[in-house]
């Protein structure tokens, strides 16, 4: 009977077994993770009737919660919630009779829930690499003294990350990521009409990720 218990401990210990259990996360299927970091400064522009409306953005803050859930081993969906804030450095009037240029001491909002696939590499080691892109439906606030609030807004992403874990279900993370943006301005508080708002821009975030 001894004989036979220290046969089956040994087996347990084979390569074989050893390699399914490290494969297989203990409390990753699903996660949520919070993260914030700094975004560049950028520009947004768009028509009005008789004119144009350009801004400079400084450089601003975004904050956000994400959950997570396995699809495949290597394919992750996330889904988040996020609020981007950047202060209005200048806003340019372009159309007759002149152009003007204000500094106006307000702000651009952005509340965003985003769709994002992920795809993670597979490594030997604790630090694990990956990319995603997906979509986002904004709410989006310019207090640029022309435009309005903007209402619902489309905008596309996409990121590429490094994944750190540092418990079987905990992970550190630093993502970069794109965002390319467009809404329709329909009205204004100072015109009647207009065209397209463009939006795009650059940031970096870092986050916890806890696995359960």
């Amino acid at each position: 009977m001894r004989a036979r218990i220290v046969a089956t401990f040994i087996l347990a210990l084979t390569p074989p077994a050893l390699a399914q259990t490290i494969a297989e996360p203990v409390g990753n299927r699903q996660s949520l993770s919070v993260w914030a970091g700094p975004t560049a400064s950028t520009s947004y522009d768009y028509d009005i009737t008789g004119g144009r409306i350009g801004a400079d953005l400084t450089g601003g803050s975004r904050i956000g919660l994400s959950f997570e859930t396995e699809l495949t081993p290597d394919l992750t969906g996330r889904i988040s919630l996020s609020r981007t804030s950047a202060d209005i450095d200048r806003v340019r009037y372009a159309g007759p009779p002149v152009t003007q240029i204000v500094r106006p001491t307000g702000e651009m909002t952005a509340v965003s829930l985003e769709g994002t696939l992920i795809y993670a590499f597979r490594t030997d080691g604790g630090v694990q690499p990956y990319i995603g892109g997906g979509l986002a439906l904004s709410d989006i606030e310019t207090e640029d003294g022309y435009g309005p609030r903007l209402g619902a807004a489309l905008s596309a992403h996409a990121l590429a990350g490094l994944r750190m874990n540092v418990t079987p279900t905990a992970a550190l993370f630093l993502e970069a990521r794109y965002d390319a943006l467009g809404a329709s301005v329909e009205s204004g508080r100072s015109f009647s009409g207009g065209g397209d708002l463009s939006l795009d821009g650059f940031g970096v975030g870092a986050g916890v990720r806890i696995g359960f």
